[in-house]
């Protein structure tokens, strides 16, 4: 965890309702690591009125499963940005 810089979840219905996922989530958003949260059979608006979910977690980024090829272009283009920064 205190090696990486982002997380990549698949958030799905069973992974809602399992506690130890949304603690894992915690901690990284504790660390101030990006958490992208890739939305399978759980639409964003389920997640914002779901009263359980805290606020700090509603705040992190989604991207619905057909998104996924974005999410990998960006963080392609951060990963060669770290690697100009740091070689």
């Amino acid at each position: 965890m205190q090696d990486c810089s982002e997380i990549l979840v698949l958030f799905t219905p069973v992974a809602n309702e399992r506690k130890y996922v949304w603690m894992e989530i915690g901690m990284f958003l504790a660390l101030k690591k990006r958490v992208i949260a890739v939305l399978y059979g759980v639409a964003r608006d389920e997640i914002y009125t779901d009263s359980r979910i805290p606020v700090a977690l509603k705040r992190m980024l989604f991207a619905e499963l057909n998104e996924v090829e974005t999410y990998l272009e960006k963080l392609e283009e951060r990963v060669n940005q770290w690697k100009t920064e740091h070689v």
